[in-house]
């Protein structure tokens, strides 16, 4: 699953969907390359929250073990497991994260230094 985190024309954090853009190919297919200052994990223990919290800078986050609780301020939320990718680009705005379930979260984060996807 791809979401799209952002702040919408009301202000408010809402949740969308975006394509990679892999270029043309015949075969293996790449996007073109990202800039990036590095890349980390981070883990939490099940249970954790955050509460409402904007994103940091523009960034992925791709789930590797454990279930993250995304929750809107309209009250929309959705779980987010192993392999899905958020590009969390809210930065102006907020959502509330919990991490739910028995297992620790571990993330791969990717913070992004261009405006592309």
């Amino acid at each position: 699953m791809y979401i799209h985190l952002f702040t919408g024309p009301d202000g408010e954090s809402h949740f969308g969907g975006f394509d990679l853009p892999f270029e043309p190919s015949h075969g293996i297919s790449l996007t073109p390359t990202m800039q990036t200052p590095g890349v980390f994990f981070n883990r939490f223990p099940a249970g954790h929250e955050l509460g409402w919290n904007s994103a940091p800078r523009r960034q992925y986050v791709i789930g590797i073990a454990g279930i993250t609780e995304l929750t809107l301020r309209d009250g929309t939320s959705k779980r987010l497991g192993p392999g899905d990718v958020v590009l969390a680009d809210d930065l102006t705005s907020s959502h509330h994260t919990k991490f739910v379930g028995d297992e620790h979260r571990v993330s791969l984060v990717i913070p992004l230094l261009d405006q592309g996807v």
